[in-house]
């Protein structure tokens, strides 16, 4: 057993990192599929394209758009929910 000297800062080991750039798109790839370099803009056409859980970040204002999504929709098997798909309430009758 070892001991911690005051003042040693001990480091764990949490594994590699997620690499962002696996995870989502980056500026270059939002911009090619785009065509913009305006956030407003960039989410618009994503969202006209079909990428439906496009975003942006609430502090940078860069565009966000999941790596999973984005090859979802390209293939076709993603769709964005329908705001109608909600059950039409049930009226009790009054006598």
């Amino acid at each position: 057993m070892t001991t911690m000297q005051r003042g040693a800062t001990q480091t764990i080991d949490k594994g590699e990192p997620a690499n962002e750039c696996d995870l989502m798109l980056n500026a270059f790839e939002v911009q090619a599929l785009t065509g913009y370099r305006q956030a407003a803009k960039q989410l618009a056409e994503l969202h006209r394209q079909g990428y439906w859980r496009a975003r942006r970040a609430p502090i940078t204002g860069r565009i966000l758009l999941e790596r999973a999504h984005y090859d979802a929709v390209a293939r076709g098997q993603d769709t964005a929910p329908t705001a109608l798909a909600k059950p039409a309430p049930k009226l009790r009758r009054v006598s």
